[in-house]
């Protein structure tokens, strides 16, 4: 089954602080950690995330965002706050150029 491509767009928020919170939960999930104890300015290798979390989690959020992201942008921008900033001002981009 195809996804339309509006349904695809809207599956992940899009605003900083709900952005963030996703990705938070995300990270909690696969740390097993209470959500509240992750925060935005941690670098993601502390929670004992690997590369290989890194690839899935930027699959995810391409796949949640309809965004076109390199597999290592989890690994380039190593905080959830430096990972957020960076998927939204993409998406501003995109917005930009009329994408």
């Amino acid at each position: 089954m195809t996804v339309p491509e509006s349904t695809r767009e809207t599956r992940l928020p899009q605003s900083a602080d709900a952005l963030r919170q996703w990705v938070a939960r995300h990270v909690a999930d696969q740390a097993r950690l209470p959500h509240e104890e992750i925060r935005p300015d941690v670098p993601l290798a502390e929670y004992g995330l690997d590369s290989l979390y890194a690839v899935a989690l930027a699959a995810d959020l391409e796949d949640g965002l309809g965004l076109a992201l390199e597999p290592t942008v989890a690994l380039e921008h190593g905080t959830i706050g430096e990972l957020v900033d960076f998927v939204l001002g993409e998406l501003d981009k995109e917005r930009a150029d009329g994408v």
